[in-house]
């Protein structure tokens, strides 16, 4: 009776989809640019709210205040993937992103307003952190990190494109600008049609080409000695070997 070790072969997550990669990719496009959008229309919400209590000062709040949100719910929507799946948390990120986002709009008083901001924050939080996590369980090694490149440039390209134009509607009027924050419910629907719930926990879809996947070698006499609960063993020529406890698998 001869004793051998196998290692079993995960079977590799489907590599996604045009459309959910698209998604992820829209999603990333509004995450560096939420903060800011409303930046060029200040001027004339301080005016707008001159005679309010701490008027001055809780204008700059607006924007400091998304921020804040974003780096206190970053980590709890880490949490919250791992409970309720990647795409889940996405999703709602994306529909909380537009409805606090385009609130602004209609928002008369100064404290509703920084509420909506908050709300804001805590959406971007989410989607930060469903992309990251979605990108980690898609891809591994050398793919994994030209995607997360990817959404990085993506994330600037989204300054690039609605920072304009957030400035031009500015000048036509300083609620304006709220309006950009809807673009996120059409994404949320991208998402919600092409993205599904996978395996999570860093699945990935293998090595990328040109890498080769780590291989075990055989146990020493020591560390086989070490292992008296074996039981994997190859009973004739014929056979295939049967599994015992995770200690054997080599």
């Amino acid at each position: 009776m001869t004793l051998t070790t196998t290692q079993p072969a995960l079977a590799p997550q489907a590599p996604p989809t045009r459309a959910a990669r698209a998604a992820v990719l829209a999603s990333a496009t509004l995450t560096l640019m939420a903060a800011a959008i409303i930046a060029p229309g200040l001027p004339a919400m301080s005016e707008e709210f001159a005679e309010a209590p701490g008027g001055g000062l809780l204008v700059r709040f607006v924007l400091t205040i998304t921020s804040l949100a974003i780096a206190v719910s970053a980590p709890v929507s880490g949490l919250i993937a791992d409970r309720v799946g990647r795409r889940s948390l996405l999703v709602s990120g994306l529909v909380l992103y537009a409805a606090s986002g385009t609130a602004g709009f209609f928002a008369t008083d100064l404290y509703v307003l920084l509420a909506t901001r908050a709300l804001l924050g805590v959406a971007v939080g989410g989607i930060m952190t469903a992309v990251s996590a979605t990108i980690t369980d898609w891809f591994e090694g050398a793919r994994r990190a030209s995607f997360l490149g990817l959404q990085q440039a993506f994330a600037s390209l989204g300054g690039v494109v609605f920072l304009p134009l957030g400035g031009v509607l500015a000048g036509a009027d300083w609620r304006a600008p709220f309006w950009l924050y809807a673009v996120s419910g059409a994404v949320a629907v991208l998402a919600f049609v092409a993205l599904r719930e996978g395996p999570r926990g860093g699945g990935g879809t293998g090595p990328s080409a040109g890498e080769t996947p780590l291989r075990r070698g055989p146990r020493s006499a020591a560390g086989r000695a070490a292992s008296p609960a074996c039981t994997c063993w190859r009973s004739s020529r014929r056979s295939r070997s049967t599994w015992g406890p995770p200690n054997c698998r080599s």
